[in-house]
C-alpha cells in the first residue's frame, strides 16, 4: 500500500533590493558609529557628589524619642540652676563683691527660667539650654582672670550639648565661643586670656580655640552619628519582626479558616 504524504508548503514574500540596499546603509551607519568612550565627570560633578556624600555622613538631628530627649534635657537643665548657684559662691570665693556675684548667678538663673517656659518647643529649650552652658563657661573664665584652666570648662559643655543630638544647639554653642572669643577679647582681653599674644591678638586666638572646640566636637558628632544607626537599625529589625509576627497571626487565622468545613463534615 502506497501512502502519499502531501507537504505544505509556505511562501514567503521576499524583500525588494532597494529594502535591502536601505537596510545595508543603515547597518554600515550604525558599525562606523564612532565608539562615545567613557563618561567624563567634570570637576563640578564630582564636587557636588563629594559633598553630598559628606552631607549623608553627618547625623541627621532631632531623632531621639520624645521620652529620651527629655530625661536627658532635664539632666542639663539641672546642671545648668546648679551652674547658677555654683558661679555665684566661686565668685565670692574669688573676692569678687557680693552684687557682682549674684549678678553673675542671676544671669545663668534667667537663662535656666526662659529653658524651662519654653518646655513645649523642644528646639527652643535645647538652645536656651546651650547659651546658658556656654555663657556659665565665658562667666568662669572671666571670673577666673582668662586661665588657660577656665577654658577647659568649654570643651566639657560642648560634649554634654552634644546630648541633645541636634544641631540647633550643638552649632548654637560653637559659634558662640569663637563669637565671645574675639569679642569679650577685644573689649576685655584679661577677662578671657592670661598670656600677651592672645591679649594683642584676641580674634586670632579667638579662631584657635574655636577650632578646637570644632575638634573636640566632632567625637561628639561621630558619636552622635553612630547611635542613629543604632536606633535605625533596631527599628527596621523591630519593624520586620512585628511583620513576621502578622504573617504568622494571619497564616494562623486561615489554617483555622481551612479547617472548618472538615470539621463541620465530621
Amino acid at each position: 500500500m502506497n501512502y502519499r504524504v502531501g507537504l505544505q508548503t509556505t511562501q514567503m514574500s521576499s524583500p525588494s533590493p532597494a529594502t535591502v540596499a536601505d537596510g545595508a546603509r543603515l547597518n554600515g551607519r550604525a558599525a562606523r558609529a564612532p565608539d562615545p568612550g567613557p563618561v567624563h565627570v567634570g570637576r563640578p560633578g564630582r564636587l557636588r557628589r563629594a559633598w553630598r556624600s559628606f552631607l549623608d555622613s553627618l547625623p541627621q538631628g532631632r531623632t531621639l524619642p520624645d521620652d529620651v530627649w527629655l530625661a536627658r534635657h532635664r539632666a542639663l537643665l539641672a546642671l545648668l540652676w546648679a551652674h547658677a548657684v555654683g558661679l555665684t559662691i566661686f565668685a565670692l570665693a574669688e573676692h569678687d563683691s557680693i552684687l557682682h556675684s549674684f549678678a553673675h548667678g542671676a544671669v545663668i538663673a534667667a537663662v535656666a527660667t526662659c529653658a524651662m517656659a519654653a518646655h513645649g518647643n523642644r528646639r527652643l529649650a535645647a538652645a536656651f539650654v546651650s547659651v546658658g552652658l556656654i555663657t556659665s563657661s565665658a562667666l568662669l573664665v572671666h571670673i577666673w582672670g582668662g586661665v588657660i584652666e577656665g577654658h577647659f570648662h568649654f570643651f566639657v559643655m560642648i560634649a554634654l550639648l552634644a546630648l541633645y543630638e541636634d544641631w540647633l544647639p550643638f552649632l548654637l554653642a560653637a559659634a558662640y565661643v569663637v563669637v565671645h572669643h574675639g569679642l569679650a577679647g577685644a573689649l576685655d582681653a584679661h577677662g578671657v586670656y592670661n598670656h600677651p599674644d592672645a591679649v594683642q591678638h584676641p580674634w586670632k586666638w579667638a579662631l584657635i580655640h574655636g577650632a578646637f572646640v570644632v575638634a573636640a566636637g566632632t567625637a561628639s558628632v561621630i558619636t552622635w552619628r553612630l547611635n542613629e544607626n543604632v536606633r535605625a537599625e533596631t527599628q527596621e529589625a523591630y519593624a520586620h519582626a512585628r511583620e513576621s509576627e502578622e504573617f504568622r497571626m494571619l497564616a494562623q487565622i486561615i489554617d483555622a479558616i481551612d479547617r472548618l468545613p472538615s470539621e463541620a463534615g465530621s
